[in-house]
């Protein structure tokens, strides 16, 4: 059911491999998908075409296999990086990127219910201090929107518990594995709101790390030289970086399949001769273990910062999609 188009109010969050956005009324809420798939989760993804048109969500997804130097993605994760993006003559910043994507959001809100929305609450770390905040604004100005900015733990203590009242006070460890950082949060409700009493994370912890093992062990299987070559990027042609692609998606794919199974095997055919392989769960956990591992170190350094033990702590809020991971 669509939501009203009066005073709606367009929630983004902004994620390094997906984004998603709702209208909310007040009362009911609406999810924007994209129409290029059907699915609520929007790719974090931009493909300049041979006209110059920036295409946005999934259209770039499938796109990016055609030309890879007119892709990006995973944009979030280098916000701060100074200067700008050399895509398809297109030369924007990281925030100009993140800007786009925004306005494709918005226009699909738009679409929904035959309103123009100007106002947008975007989710942002909690880690983020003035620079990247201010990145996030104007993007969202990019984008025709007046952006409140809603730390994302705070977001995530509010989609578990709801608004918190009155009710007696309440501590929330925020544990979000997403895939491109890993982020944890001191949460508590106190009165009306939730207030971020502390946080930490590690800036390279996430999926796109755990689909970087994989990918590394089927290089690793490779004997074929030349088709290694392709895998660890020696081959630098246009051909070589289009099979990558190829081969990342497949390592993602591979991740999601051991969540259900304890081995997976296959045969990849964008290398040349193709290569045929086996991964199984039990090596998959030891090969992230070690970054697990220092997401729950993250964790505790938090809590001494914060002066609490784990007894202080009243739930724990997994988020993000790598949570997802049996381990």
């Amino acid at each position: 059911m669509a939501v009203s188009s009066a005073k709606t109010t367009l929630a983004i969050d902004f994620g390094t491999s997906n984004s998603v956005a709702a209208l909310f009324d007040g009362d009911r809420f609406d999810v924007v998908t994209d129409p290029n798939s059907g699915l609520f989760t929007v790719p974090s993804s931009l493909f300049v075409d041979g006209s110059g048109s920036v295409l946005v969500g999934a259209v770039a997804e499938r796109m990016s296999r055609t030309d890879p130097g007119r892709y990006e993605s995973g944009f979030k994760r280098t916000l701060v990086q100074p200067g700008t993006v050399s895509l398809g003559g297109w030369t924007p910043t990281r925030a100009e990127m993140v800007g786009r994507v925004l306005d494709f959001l918005r226009e699909q809100a738009d679409q929904r219910n035959h309103d123009r929305h100007r106002r947008a609450v975007l989710t942002v770390p909690a880690a983020y201090d003035d620079y990247p905040r201010s990145l996030m604004q104007r993007a969202g100005a990019d984008a025709g929107l007046e952006v409140d900015l809603l730390p994302e733990p705070v977001a995530a203590a509010m989609a578990e518990s709801g608004p918190p009242g009155d009710a007696e006070q309440k501590r929330l460890l925020v544990y979000d594995l997403g895939a491109g950082t890993f982020d944890a949060a001191v949460v508590t409700a106190r009165g009306a709101g939730f207030e971020v009493d502390g946080n930490s994370g590690l800036p390279h912890c996430g999926g796109l790390d755990f689909d970087q093992k994989i990918y590394d062990r089927l290089a690793e299987l490779t004997a074929n030289p030349a088709a290694r070559a392709v895998l660890t990027g020696e081959d630098a042609s246009d051909q070589a970086l289009q099979r990558r692609l190829v081969v990342r998606d497949e390592c993602r794919q591979i991740k999601h399949a051991l969540s259900d199974t304890s081995s997976f095997s296959n045969m990849t055919f964008a290398i040349d001769p193709p290569l045929s392989y086996t991964v199984t769960q039990e090596w998959f956990e030891e090969a992230i273990g070690s970054l697990l591992r220092s997401t729950i170190r993250c964790c505790e350094a938090l809590l001494d910062a914060c002066d609490l033990s784990s007894a202080d702590i009243d739930h724990v809020l997994l988020v993000g999609g790598s949570t997802r991971i049996p381990l």
